[in-house]
């Protein structure tokens, strides 16, 4: 298991500027207690990504509320994220990342391969 430090603890809440959003991290990462891999992979794009913890979170919860219909991985979510960040960065046409992903769904729609 992953320890989440405090401080990422409270950037996240920070960002998180819904309870909705807040209580749907909680309910994906395990804030509440003890952090599994989801909570890394999330961290670890965080830190690697162009984008900050609040622009992460907004894509996040935007991506969960358009497909919320779907029973999807959160780690094949960040997944796409990540590849919709990836195919912009030559391209900043899009002032967040929660504009790429939208642009992203609609243009291509997500094709889940993995359930939770």
């Amino acid at each position: 298991m992953t320890s989440l430090s405090e401080t990422y603890i409270q950037k996240i809440k920070r960002a998180s500027a819904t309870p909705q959003k807040l209580d749907f991290l909680i309910s994906q990462l395990g804030l509440d207690s003890y952090p599994d891999n989801t909570c890394k992979d999330l961290l670890n794009r965080m830190d690697d990504s162009d984008y900050g913890i609040t622009d992460w979170v907004d894509a996040i919860y935007f991506f969960y509320e358009y497909n919320a219909e779907v029973d999807f991985k959160f780690s094949t979510m960040l997944g796409f994220i990540s590849c919709c960040e990836a195919a912009i960065q030559s391209d900043r046409q899009f002032c967040s990342l929660s504009d790429a992903v939208e642009d992203f769904l609609n243009e291509y729609g997500f094709e889940n391969s993995g359930h939770s």
